[in-house]
């Protein structure tokens, strides 16, 4: 966290330090973080445990007079919308595009809402006990609201049964993206591993499998499809224009950015997403959410 504060610092002039939270319960922690708003600009929360964080979260955003931002659910969303925005130019793929979601955490979680509020509707969401759907015995109340939003086929098998995708995301573990989901993936197709320090599938894996676009979260692959694309820009523009509540018109605006950010002229199949250290990557994401507050 405190190198997450100077990247805050270097990317977008944001004085930023991290509050370690000794607490329990979720009641502990948002009482916590009332008490301490007064000093604050804008709360960055992270590395909370799910499903907890979704009630965190949720009461945060209610109950405080500035902006709660979940880098881990709203950032991860807004980067990997960005990069699917240009890889989608590149394969002339659409909104109707059937995707896969491997991963109903967090990250998961937050990039179903944001696709689903984007226009891509046909989503089909996986945990580790197979596809999510209407009906599903023992389902959290937050994968019962994934369920409301995805899976319009009732697809009920596990991810390795999943054919003729068109994009798969994993936001999971080494190993939870099956070979054989990948090659029944209809062409071209667009796979994005996010699991950090080790993605799903290597760069070696993703070639010999001819993934046709390939992102994940690391430095040294192509295509890095990562928070640090978002939060600091994201967070100044919050900042600036004085947000309140962050909205996903807000969300959809700064993955709008992102993706404009980088010159047609350069966008490639392994050049989808600019770098971090774009110079008018914090600029680009505050005049366009402007537009959208």
């Amino acid at each position: 966290m405190e190198g997450k504060a100077l990247i805050m610092q270097q990317f977008a002039g944001i004085d930023a330090f991290p509050i370690c939270m000794n607490t329990k319960t979720a009641e502990e922690f948002v009482n916590a973080v009332k008490a301490i708003e007064p000093t604050f600009g804008a709360i960055n929360l992270e590395d909370v445990e799910t499903p907890k964080i979704f009630e965190i979260e949720k009461r945060l955003t209610e109950e405080l007079n500035i902006p709660v931002f979940h880098d881990d659910q709203h950032g991860t969303a807004i980067v990997v919308l960005a990069g699917l925005i240009n890889a989608m130019k590149l394969t002339k793929k659409g909104k109707d595009s059937k995707i896969g979601i491997i991963g109903a955490g967090a990250a998961g979680y937050g990039i179903v809402r944001l696709l689903y509020a984007y226009g891509m509707k046909n989503i089909t969401v996986f945990d580790s006990l197979g596809a999510i759907y209407s009906g599903r015995s023992n389902l959290e109340e937050y994968k019962n609201a994934i369920a409301e939003l995805t899976n319009p086929d009732k697809f009920t098998g596990k991810i390795n049964e999943f054919k003729n995708a068109d994009i798969i995301i994993s936001a999971s573990s080494p190993g939870a993206l099956p070979v054989e989901t990948i090659k029944s993936m209809n062409k071209p197709n667009i796979v994005f591993t996010l699991a950090n320090p080790v993605s799903e599938l290597s760069l070696e894996q993703a070639r010999e499998l001819k993934i046709d676009i390939f992102g994940t979260g690391r430095s040294d692959y192509p295509n890095q499809v990562n928070n640090s694309l978002c939060f600091p820009g994201f967070l100044r523009a919050l900042l600036d224009l004085r947000v309140k509540r962050i909205t996903d018109k807000m969300k959809i605006a700064a993955a709008e950015a992102i993706a404009a950010s980088l010159p047609e002229s350069k966008l490639s199949k392994e050049k989808i997403v600019p770098d971090a250290f774009e110079p008018s990557l914090a600029g680009n994401i505050k005049s366009r959410v402007a537009k959208a507050v």
